[in-house]
Parts: structure tokens; sequence; C-alpha cells
């Protein structure tokens, strides 16, 4: 059986859902949220661009973040990553993955459904750091055994 997640899109300014990505497989936070982190963390996100900025990581907003992480995940696969209705919950998801942004940055959240529990909120970048050192302790632990 494999770990479901979804991944939320959120325009705070208004509080409108952009988009629910559900994901079969692998949506635990090391997993799923690690890749969602790092892929983000390499986006810059602007408003406007030039064709100079085409050549470059850039989002042309949250919107635009959102569609290129739709294609992101789910390629031209068939399987594993679905589109699911904007209000869709219940679908046998362990872990909700939100993205949204504040001023200029974009930030993150990962909640555990099933022990409803915020387990992150923050940037990207806070993320990475989060797992890093969670598995710096995992190691740690298990190399005392």
């Amino acid at each position: 059986m494999g770990t479901r997640s979804l991944v939320h899109f959120i325009r705070k300014e208004d509080d409108v859902k952009m988009c629910n990505l559900y994901r079969q497989y692998d949506g635990y936070p090391e997993g799923r949220g690690m890749e969602l982190a790092k892929w983000l963390e390499s986006f810059n996100v602007i408003n406007g661009f030039t064709l100079e900025d085409k050549k470059r990581r850039v989002a042309n907003g949250l919107d635009c973040l959102c569609a290129l992480w739709v294609s992101e995940e789910k390629g031209n696969e068939v399987g594993n990553v679905y589109m699911m209705g904007i209000s869709d919950t219940d679908v046998g998801e362990e872990y909700v993955y939100e993205v949204w942004e504040e001023g200029k940055d974009v930030y993150m959240s990962c909640y555990d459904v099933w022990n409803k529990e915020l387990l992150f909120k923050g940037t990207p970048k806070e993320y990475i750091d989060w797992q890093a050192f969670l598995h710096e302790v995992d190691n740690t632990i298990n190399n005392k055994k």
C-alpha cells in the first residue's frame, strides 16, 4: 500500500485553493515533501517576466508555479498522480502539503492527517533543513543501538 498525499497551492490573499493534486505513492515527508521542498527552493517567483527570465528557473507568480508543479509531478506517465476536485478530501491521504506565497517568499506546510498534527510550516529551505535534522537524529539513535 502506498503513502497517499495531497498538495494544495493556496492563494492566501483571497484564500483560493488553486489545485488539489493527489499522489498514490511516496507521500511521506522525507519523500514527496522533500521533492516538493527541493523543487520549490530551485525557483524564483517573480511578477512579470522578460525573455531573459525564460533562461532561468522562474515562475510568473504562484499560479504559474502551481502549473509548473503539476507538470513536474505528472510528466507523461499514467497513474500515481491525479488532479482531484478542489474540495475533495478523505481520499486516503496520510499527508497534506500546502504551498503559498507571502510577499516575495514561498512557504509550505506538512500536515499529518491521520494524527491530526501540523508537522511543519516554513520556507522550503527550512523544510530541507528540518528533514536533514530528523535524518541526523534517526542516524544517531540507530548508531547507539
